[in-house]
């Protein structure tokens, strides 16, 4: 586990997913792990295919693991991260619903509101936002997204450029 390490140190991605696949043979009481670190790993390269397809292995095989909040809170940032807005809204979703006393249901909360003001729904996006501000620990951050969204939404939708 040492060696995966220092390969994640090092930015030598094969070769700490090597380390951590041998691992999962070696001590498979401790596999889900292991695998989430594969996952992050695949992350960190943008190949979220694969990241997904590790953190689907840890779903089922250990679905009452405790990095359930976490996997599911990554897999909506992945969705978000490639503008698959409708799926990361669903992915955050199940960690405000499932995992609702869990640190992370705070940040779904503003990834959801986030990704419907990226998705133009921006009336939506302030609500969400306004039933954030007293609980999200930087507010300011929230305030500024509201105060945003009220400016836009006072100027209407931007005006359509004709084609020539």
């Amino acid at each position: 586990e040492e060696v995966a390490g220092i390969y994640v140190t090092l930015g030598e991605r094969a070769k700490a997913i090597e380390e951590y696949r041998r691992l999962i043979v070696e001590k498979p009481a401790e596999a889900g792990r292991f695998r989430y670190r594969i996952a992050a790993e695949y992350m960190k390269a943008n190949d979220f295919d694969r990241a997904r397809a590790e953190f689907g292995e840890i779903l089922r095989s250990s679905p009452r693991s405790p990095l359930r909040p976490e996997i599911h809170y990554q897999l909506a940032a992945m969705y978000h991260l490639e503008g698959r807005l409708e799926d990361a809204m669903e992915a955050y979703d199940t960690v405000i619903s499932e995992f609702p006393d869990h640190m992370l249901s705070i940040e779904a909360r503003l990834g959801v509101a986030s990704a419907l003001e990226e998705s133009g729904r921006l009336a939506e996006a302030l609500e969400r936002f306004v039933a954030l501000e007293g609980d999200y620990p930087n507010k300011e951050v929230v305030r500024i997204r509201i105060a945003s969204i009220e400016e836009r939404l006072k100027k209407g939708p931007a005006p359509r450029k004709k084609k020539k």
